[in-house]
């Protein structure tokens, strides 16, 4: 996930600074990762953000999500959390399907 145009985007609804900005990700990451598992938000174990310039391995479905929970732990405004529980989730189903659709069942039938 590229993190700097991530940190752009908030920065166009709610101002706040680059140290502001990993401390909310790394809570927003936290979140989800205690909510879905390590397995549907990022690429291999979470390695916590240092800098707004560093790269994520969160997966990129979830940066809608993260940038609306930023928004609001930053402004207060709860239509944000909202969105962000909403697109949270459905990043995390497309994971998971994702990751069943490898793996089908095939019945046998017993005689």
């Amino acid at each position: 996930m590229n993190t700097i145009a991530l940190y752009d985007r908030v920065c166009l609804t709610a101002p706040l600074s680059p140290k502001e900005f990993v401390a909310y990700f790394n809570d927003t990451v936290t979140e989800l990762i205690t909510t879905f598992g390590d397995k549907y938000v990022c690429d291999g174990e979470y390695t916590e953000l240092v800098s707004a310039n560093d790269g994520s391995n969160v997966y990129d479905m979830y940066s809608d999500a993260i940038l609306n929970n930023i928004i609001f732990l930053k402004t207060g405004n709860a239509d944000r959390k909202t969105d962000f529980l909403y697109k949270a989730n459905k990043a995390y189903q497309y994971y998971w399907h994702k990751s069943i659709k490898k793996k089908q069942i095939r019945l046998r039938r017993i005689f």
